[in-house]
C-alpha cells in the first residue's frame, strides 16, 4: 500500500491509500469470534479519483472535514453485491456526467465529520463539613437539565468552574450509486477527529494564488521530449540510408536469385555474369556497400539529454546501477547519497501520511478490538511474537513470566495489552529498513577487521551475529 501510493507520490505529485475495518472472516464459524473485526490499509482503484477537503493545510490531510473516494464499478457486479438496490439508470448531476454508463456505475465513498457543539465543565468544590475536595468533568450534552442551575449555585457558594467549549464529532459514512445512497454509517470507529482517507503529497507550491503540484516527472518532460527527438531522428537518419550491400550493372545480375534474397538468405557464395562493353571491355563486378552508419550528433544529443535529466532530478547514474567514476563501493554509496537527498522531501512526506495512518489506527483500535482476542505483531527485525488485547483489564501492559513448552519449544512470555488504556503517539522513521541496517553494519565490521584481523578474536562473534 506504501509503495503503491509513494509511486503516484513521485510520478504525479499525489497518492492516496485509506483505512478500513471489517470482518475477519467473511464465512466464520458459529462462535463470538464471528463478530471480531480488523483494521486494514486499502488501495485506491485511482489516484486521480479521490477528493479531499479544500482547505485543508497538513500535507497528510489529517485536517480534512470530509473526503470522496470515487469508483467505476461494473453492472453485473453491483447487481451481485447489491441485490435489493435497484441499479441507477439515469445521472446524477446531469445529462453531460458519465456517472451512469451502459455497463458500468461510478459509486462514491462520502465521508464527513459531523459535529455538534457543546460544553466541557470541571467543578471544583469543597465540602464545608469534612474540608474534603471533590472534582468532576463532565460534558453539558450528557448531564441533567437541573445541571445549568446547580452550576450556578455552585458558582455562588465558591465552587471553582471552568468552561469550555467543545465539538461532539462523529465519522459518517455514505455510499452514493449514480443518485441514490445505497448505504450508510452514522458512526464509525474513533471519536471523529480524522478522515481515514490518507494523502501522500508531493511538491505543492501557491503561485498568485495558484496551487501548483508536481512530482519527479514533469521537470523531466522537456528533456524527454529532446530525447524522443534525437532517437527518432537517429531512426529517420538510418532508416533513409541504402539497405543494399551491392552495387552493379543490371546486366551482372540477370538470371541469378540469389542476388534477389540476399537480405533474407545467406548464401554460400555469389555469382556474377560477366559482361563486355565493346569498347572498355569487361565491365566491372559487383562492389559491396557501406552498410548504414549512425550519427554522432544524435547519439551525442540522446547522451546528453539522458544527463540532464539526472541534473534536473538530482538522481545521478549511480542510483540507476550504471557505470560512473567511481570505483569503491563507498564512493558510489555517497554519490547514491545525495540522490536521495535531494529528493528527501517525498520520502518524508510519505514518513508523515504513515504516521498520520498510525494515528488513525490508535483511535480506532478500542472500538474495533473490543473483545479478548490474541493477535500477532512483528517486531523491526520481522520476528513474529503474539499478543492478547483484553480491553477489561485494569492496566495498559501485562506481562506473564515466560513458561516452558512442550516438545522441548522455547520458553514464551505471554503480554497481555488493553488499548483504552493510557495514551499513545505514532513515530515514523525515515531511513534504511532493518535488513539494509544490519548488511551496513556487517560492512562496517568486515571494513576494520580487514585492516586490523587482530581484531577477530575480540569481536569476531559479534561480527558473525550480524550476518
Amino acid at each position: 500500500i506504501y509503495i503503491d501510493s509513494h509511486q503516484h507520490q513521485v510520478w504525479g505529485g499525489v497518492g492516496y491509500f485509506r483505512m478500513n475495518s471489517r470482518w475477519d472472516e467473511e464465512n466464520p464459524p458459529n462462535d463470538a469470534s464471528a463478530f471480531d473485526q480488523s483494521l486494514f490499509f486499502d488501495p485506491v482503484q485511482s489516484h486521480m479519483g479521490v477528493l479531499l477537503d479544500t482547505n485543508i493545510k497538513q500535507k497528510s490531510g489529517s485536517d480534512a472535514r470530509w473526503g470522496i473516494i470515487f469508483e467505476d464499478v461494473d453492472r453485473d457486479a453491483f447487481k451481485r453485491d447489491y441485490p435489493n438496490v435497484e441499479a441507477p439508470v439515469h445521472n446524477a448531476l446531469d445529462a453531460s456526467d458519465d456517472w451512469v454508463r451502459e455497463k458500468t456505475l461510478r459509486i462514491a465513498e462520502y465521508y464527513r465529520i459531523a459535529s455538534d457543539p457543546d460544553e466541557l465543565i470541571y467543578i471544583e468544590d469543597t465540602d464545608e463539613a469534612t474540608g474534603e475536595t471533590k472534582t468532576s468533568t463532565f460534558r453539558m450534552s450528557e448531564a441533567p437539565d437541573t445541571m445549568t442551575k446547580a452550576l450556578k449555585e455552585a458558582e455562588k457558594n465558591g465552587a471553582v468552574v471552568r468552561r469550555r467549549k467543545v465539538w461532539n464529532k462523529r465519522l459518517q459514512w455514505f455510499k452514493i450509486a449514480g443518485n441514490k445512497i445505497i448505504d450508510r454509517n452514522l458512526k464509525l470507529p474513533g471519536r471523529g477527529n480524522f478522515i481515514p482517507i490518507i494523502r501522500v503529497l508531493g511538491r505543492e507550491i501557491i503561485t498568485n494564488g495558484r496551487m501548483d503540484r508536481k512530482g519527479v516527472v514533469r521537470p523531466l518532460k522537456d528533456m524527454q521530449r529532446l530525447f524522443n527527438y534525437y532517437l527518432s531522428s537517429d531512426a529517420e537518419f538510418n532508416g533513409l540510408q541504402s539497405k543494399s550491400p551491392y552495387i552493379g550493372y543490371k546486366e551482372s545480375f540477370e538470371g541469378i536469385p540469389q542476388w534477389a534474397t540476399l537480405n533474407t538468405s545467406n548464401p554460400p557464395y555469389l555469382a556474377a555474369n560477366m559482361v563486355s562493353d565493346e569498347i572498355e571491355g569487361p565491365i566491372p563486378l559487383p562492389q559491396r556497400q557501406q552498410g548504414p552508419t549512425e550519427s554522432p550528433a544524435f547519439r551525442n544529443g540522446m547522451t546528453m539529454a539522458l544527463q540532464y535529466m539526472g541534473i534536473i532530478s538530482g538522481i545521478p547514474d549511480a542510483n540507476y546501477g550504471r557505470t560512473t567514476n567511481e570505483q569503491s563501493g563507498l564512493a558510489v554509496k555517497e554519490r547514491r547519497r545525495g540522490g536521495d537527498t535531494s529528493n528527501y522531501d517525498f520520502a518524508d512526506a510519505l514518513a508523515e501520511a504513515v504516521a498520520y495512518a498510525g494515528r488513525i489506527a490508535i483511535e480506532w483500535i478500542p472500538d474495533v478490538y473490543d473483545t479478548k482476542r490474541t493477535v500477532k505483531v512483528m517486531a523491526r527485525d520481522g520476528k513474529q511474537s503474539e499478543i492478547t488485547m483484553d480491553p477489561e483489564q485494569k492496566q495498559a501492559i501485562m506481562v506473564q513470566k515466560a513458561q516452558e513448552q512442550a516438545d522441548g519449544e522455547e520458553a514464551i512470555e505471554r503480554i497481555f495489552f488493553n488499548p483504552n488504556v493510557g495514551k499513545y503517539e505514532v513515530v515514523s522513521e525515515v531511513g534504511p529498513s532493518y535488513a539494509t541496517q544490519r548488511e551496513e553494519a556487517w560492512d562496517a565490521f568486515t571494513g576494520i577487521v580487514t585492516r586490523s584481523p587482530e581484531l577477530m578474536g575480540i569481536f569476531g562473534d559479534l561480527l558473525f551475529l550480524t550476518a
